[in-house]
């Protein structure tokens, strides 16, 4: 099979919707050290699209709107499913436990911890954002 990755920063981005954009970039930022990479407004203030930076790796966001395009009716919100999480997304840092001290500190709910693996489950103003992201420290090959 031929090789369709393109040499370039990542090849995997993940694509986010948040009910809170605004809000989810500056607590992704400010809680695991995202960077804004871009961020374009919607003039209603919504996001429109947004691109966060985290070593080699990027996040695209945007807010979650009520339409009708081929993409809003595949993706689902927490409060549309019962409260489940509809995305997910691991970054490896190198200090799994500063991650959780931060994300903790931060208010998020820890949905789970084992050795170097953090679930963390975050709300911000009670259910207009939550999203799941995990940290996730590097391990050797012996650690596997």
């Amino acid at each position: 099979m031929p090789g369709f990755a393109k040499p370039t920063k990542t090849t995997i981005i993940p694509v986010l919707r948040y009910r809170d954009a605004p809000a989810a970039i500056e607590w992704l930022c400010l809680t695991f050290g995202f960077e804004k990479h871009l961020v374009a407004p919607d003039d209603d203030g919504t996001i429109a699209h947004a691109q966060l930076s985290f070593g080699n790796g990027m996040i695209m966001l945007g807010s979650a709107l009520n339409d009708e395009t081929e993409f809003g009716l595949l993706v689902k919100q927490p409060d549309e499913i019962g409260g489940g999480s509809t995305q997910s997304a691991y970054v490896v840092v190198t200090d799994a436990d500063a991650v959780y001290a931060s994300a903790k500190a931060a208010g998020a709910r820890i949905a789970s911890r084992s050795g170097t693996k953090i679930t963390a489950v975050a709300a911000l103003v009670a259910t207009t954002w939550k999203g799941t992201c995990g940290a996730l420290a590097p391990m050797t090959r012996g650690e596997r």
